[in-house]
């Protein structure tokens, strides 16, 4: 029975070892540029994935030495900074950055697939040993081997969960790396609205901080933490969607310029509609008035002599503030019918038509009309949670409707320009028509 026990266990070591022979990444199917988590870079890593940031911001004028130094790079640095012109600075800049996230990058899917790598081979090699351990405790015959066995395959199923919890609390690789991808993505968002600063509100040492903070997001540990505040979101989703609604307010808030008290019939969208329709039509009265505005003719003038020297500087004025209005109403008279038109145009397939056209303000009518059923969701709610909801929703409509203000407020503010420009146009008629008496002739 010894023996018989003794040569199962060496069947049974035989096909352990060949079972952990087997997690060495050649037992996959492999093609040229291909693994089976994905394909192999498409630029040399030696080349693309190392950043010679003295070379990068010197533009390879200043040699990198073979151990740079902290002197170097803030030499490197000057350099760079010592070249900007005002003309192209904020796209130098965003080169030196891009190039960096682009090796971070690429970088990063090396490390993707490094995770799969280890997570597939422990798995694989702790699963099969398990599950090989298991199998010749069924096969085995003897109550020892039988445990042996069944404490082996235990053993490395212990091992195996141990493993697990330990690298990546238990946590599947795609979550993982779908967590730092998602923080990754949100930094990037961050680095292309600093990008719309100027040079010196966002210089390209702060730019290489941010890439720096960038690839450090591409890590195990920023992915447990994603993950776990993913879990967190999970557990609790009604307050996360509140909070990113009035994120979302906030951010129209500060654009809009948000009435306080939008039930107040004066910052309703339907008066702005209303004011904006009267500036309309006074404008369209006006169009009249300016075909009647007729300056002097200088051929009906008579020019002083040359004796009179006054008397020439003031006619030269005077037929210099002509042309000057006679330009001035030409282009009164090419901007504003257009003006009218789009304002009041008919809605079509690919256009929603003028702002003041009748259509629109039936519209906002009826988005004055959901007012009442907001409010009284308000107030009808009990708990904390129904509340903050309730008040989001009320946000957004005030945002919504400061926005239609807003789009209002800047169609009365140019028809308005319009009709001031006409009234001073007429004044100036006038004035233009009282010095011509001087030189009929």
């Amino acid at each position: 029975m010894k023996v018989s026990i003794q040569s199962y266990l060496v069947v049974t070591a035989g096909i352990l070892v060949a079972l952990q022979g087997c997690t060495n990444t050649q037992f996959a199917i492999k093609q040229k540029n291909q693994t089976i988590q994905g394909p192999t870079p498409l630029i040399l890593n030696e080349h693309f994935e190392t950043i010679d940031l003295i070379s990068l911001l010197t533009e390879g004028v200043e040699e990198t030495p073979a151990e740079p130094t902290a002197q170097d790079l803030e030499k490197a640095f000057q350099i760079f900074n010592d070249k900007l012109d005002g003309t192209h600075d904020e796209l130098y800049r965003n080169r030196v950055q891009e190039r960096i996230l682009a090796a971070s990058d690429q970088r990063c899917g090396e490390y993707k697939q490094f995770l799969k790598n280890f997570d597939s081979q422990t798995n694989f090699m702790w699963g099969s040993l398990t599950t090989a351990a298991g199998a010749a405790g069924a096969i085995l015959s003897g109550g020892t081997a039988t445990r042996v066995a069944s404490g082996l395959a235990a053993l490395f199923s212990g091992v195996r969960a141990e493993s697990n919890n330990a690298f990546f609390s238990n946590l599947a690789i795609h979550v993982i790396t779908s967590g730092f991808e998602a923080k990754r993505r949100i930094i990037y968002g961050d680095l292309l609205k600093n990008r719309k600063l100027g040079i010196t509100e966002y210089p390209v040492e702060r730019a290489v901080k941010d890439a720096v903070f960038y690839h450090e997001n591409c890590s195990l540990i920023a992915g447990l933490e994603e993950a776990a505040e993913s879990i967190q979101r999970a557990s609790d989703p009604g307050l996360q969607a509140v909070s990113r609604v009035l994120d979302e307010v906030n951010a129209i808030q500060g654009k809009t310029h948000l009435p306080e008290n939008m039930r107040d019939g004066a910052a309703m969208p339907t008066a702005a509609f209303e004011r904006a329709e009267q500036s309309l039509k006074k404008l369209s009265a006006l169009i009249n008035e300016l075909r009647d505005v007729n300056f002097p003719e200088e051929s009906s003038l008579t020019k002083p002599p040359d004796t009179e020297a006054d008397k020439q500087k003031e006619y030269d004025d005077l037929i210099r503030d002509i042309k000057k209005a006679t330009s001035e109403k030409a282009e009164l008279e090419t901007s504003i019918p257009p003006l009218l038109t789009k304002a009041t145009e008919e809605p079509a397939e690919d256009s929603p038509g003028g702002l003041l056209h009748s259509s629109e303000k039936d519209k906002l009518v009826e988005f004055e009309k959901k007012w009442g059923g907001l409010f009284s969701a308000r107030e009808i709610a009990s708990d904390r949670l129904s509340i903050d909801k309730a008040n989001a929703a009320i946000m957004l409509q005030q945002a919504e409707g400061a926005q239609w203000v807003e789009k209002y407020n800047k169609l009365r503010q140019a028809l308005d320009k319009k009709i001031k420009a006409v009234a001073d146009l007429k004044k100036k008629n006038e004035d233009l028509n009282k010095q011509a008496k001087k030189f009929v002739k």
